[in-house]
């Protein structure tokens, strides 16, 4: 799994933080990123399976902005299939429409 340290992305936590998820930032179980690092997808567990929200970086304000809090919950195969869109900030499941 490929958590993030908070040392490494200080303004992704701080902005997690400052959001007021009741899971801390340390404690997300996983995380996917896209290639230029300006979007990611956060992952905690819940239950059985996962639940995710979405940041993106904006350049113009150079911070980070939630652009979904939550999910449903997703089953561990679901997170795995997960993929974040070539250039976009959205993501997908393999095989799901």
């Amino acid at each position: 799994m490929a958590k993030l340290s908070r040392k490494k992305w200080p303004t992704l936590a701080e902005a997690w933080d400052n959001y007021g998820h009741q899971i801390a930032f340390d404690d997300l179980a996983d995380a996917k990123v896209r290639s230029d690092g300006a979007y990611v997808v956060l992952a905690w567990k819940a239950g059985d399976g996962f639940c995710v929200a979405d940041l993106a970086y904006s350049p113009f304000n150079r911070s980070w902005e939630m652009q979904n809090d939550s999910s449903d919950q997703l089953t561990p195969a679901q997170w795995r299939a997960l993929y974040i869109v070539p250039e976009c900030d959205w993501w997908r499941i393999k095989g799901e429409a």
